[in-house]
């Protein structure tokens, strides 16, 4: 059994009324069972002011979080705000870890290190983790190197997010302290039954190209179909040949890639971020060679129908103890920055339903089933993604 609290709060200038409105909206001392655990999410200035680290320590269990665009939790929605979900249970048990300072070369490693001193030899039934945005690691990797810790243990999480004229500081949080390379996770363990859901591009809006990646590295399109890819991206009329000069693409956030791993299984969404000196496409997450390359097309009414959608398919699976959600921050350029309409549209769906925790993500982790319906843990872009009790 698991039970979920959440609460909300705005108080960024007086860390003594933040944690006053946690600790009431919480009611932790006639709600905790045996086991708790906290996630937090919060606007850069909570950190920057000292009080998401005052409502950690405040929290009598551990707290892992990051940094966001926006936060709902016990039916309040705000930017500037701070929002906590507590998981509370009497027979699962929650183990908390934080990583070394990561760097593509030190990852492999240091993940494996992570996973052997917070399971102790033993396998959670579950992985929660939430990343930092490091320069040259892509989110991919995260999964790739838990996986084969972990053995394939089913993964959700997200990527630390703080949205500006560029992405600035994301930053995750482990005991009330920021940190800007270092991925924190828990590990659940027990007999705990999640649901997972993703919900991306309508199908209706992908172009499905005759169009394989025949060249990648990481993150970087290399090539398809053998042309080199801003070749190939000005052939769709995604970029000019000014903006190949200028190394950018159109529609950033707004057409997004699919990429179909498997002939029957759901696509992978990819952003487009522009084009490196080489003439490389810039993405948002690795780009696998053999894929099958679809072109989407996102606007302000798929992100607010795919918000509505998978937040009432989630209730229809009846896990109703307890959602976390994460939308990736990409999404919200179709709503032109607008984001409390997605917000919004999933509380006006969940209503007192279910308690949830939803956040703005810059890369978000949730398994996706293959071609067989075998779940896999994967990265996405330009996503919604679910996670219910």
């Amino acid at each position: 059994m698991i039970r979920t609290l959440t609460a909300m709060t705005y108080e960024v200038d007086d860390a003594d009324m933040a944690v006053a409105d946690i600790l009431e909206g919480l009611n932790i001392e006639s709600s905790l069972l045996a086991n708790s655990v906290g996630i937090l999410t919060c606007h850069m200035e909570f950190i920057r002011e000292d009080v998401a680290r005052r409502v950690s320590e405040a929290l009598p269990f551990d707290v892992i979080g990051m940094n966001t665009l926006g936060t709902a939790a016990g039916g309040d929605y705000g930017q500037v705000a701070l929002g906590v979900m507590v998981l509370t249970s009497g027979d699962l048990i929650f183990r908390t870890g934080l990583s070394a300072p990561l760097n593509p070369e030190n990852m492999q490693a240091e993940i494996r290190e992570l996973y052997r001193n917070v399971s102790c030899g033993e396998r959670p039934s579950l992985i929660f983790a939430l990343g930092p945005m490091v320069n040259d690691i892509v989110g991919d990797d995260y999964i790739t190197y838990m996986d084969e810790a972990s053995g394939g243990v089913m993964m959700f999480g997200s990527m630390a997010m703080d949205f500006g004229e560029w992405i600035r500081s994301p930053l995750t949080i482990y005991g009330g302290q920021a940190y800007s390379d270092r991925l924190c996770v828990l590990f659940i363990y027990g007999q705990v039954d999640p649901e997972f859901l993703v919900m991306s591009i309508p199908d209706d809006k992908i172009l499905r190209q005759d169009a394989v990646i025949t060249e990648a590295s990481g993150n970087l399109l290399k090539k398809v179909n053998g042309l080199p890819a801003a070749d190939y991206m000005m052939s769709i009329g995604l970029v000019s040949e000014e903006g190949v000069e200028a190394g950018q693409v159109m529609g950033v956030g707004t057409v997004p890639f699919a990429m179909y791993l498997e002939k029957d299984a759901p696509p992978v969404v990819r952003n487009v971020f522009g084009l490196t000196e080489d003439k490389d496409i810039i993405c948002g997450g690795s780009m696998i060679e053999g894929a099958i390359l679809g072109v989407g097309s996102v606007e302000y009414g798929d992100v607010i129908k795919t918000a509505r959608q998978a937040a009432g398919e989630m209730l229809e699976t009846g896990k109703k103890d307890g959602m976390i959600i994460f939308s990736c921050a990409g999404r919200n350029v179709a709503l032109d920055l607008n984001v409390d309409d997605e917000a919004n549209a999933v509380s006006g769906v969940i209503g007192k339903e279910a308690p949830f925790l939803f956040a703005y993500s810059g890369g978000e982790i949730c398994p996706l089933p293959d071609e067989n319906g075998r779940l896999k843990n994967r990265y996405h872009n330009n996503s919604i993604v679910l996670l219910a009790f």
